[in-house]
């Protein structure tokens, strides 16, 4: 995994990793996940799209790019 923080204010700005953050990985205050591992698993998709989707204080917004079309594929 490869994490990337701001050095000013110490957030993180990006975390990248193959199949690391797909399940028992909690960060709300996420607000974009980008989705480049196709799956056949609507579960995993889930897992995988829910990162940035939970509630956190003052997020109003979060982007998903799903770059393997699982969502059209899977619904």
């Amino acid at each position: 995994a490869l994490v990337s923080v701001d050095p000013r204010t110490q957030f993180i700005k990006a975390l990248v990793g193959v199949s690391v953050f797909t399940e028992g990985f909690d960060a709300p205050i996420c607000n974009a996940a980008v989705l480049a591992y196709p799956t056949a698993s609507l579960s995993k998709l889930y897992q995988m799209s829910g990162r940035p989707t939970r509630k956190y204080t003052g997020k109003t917004y979060a982007y998903l790019l799903d770059f393997c079309d699982n969502f059209s594929r899977l619904g």
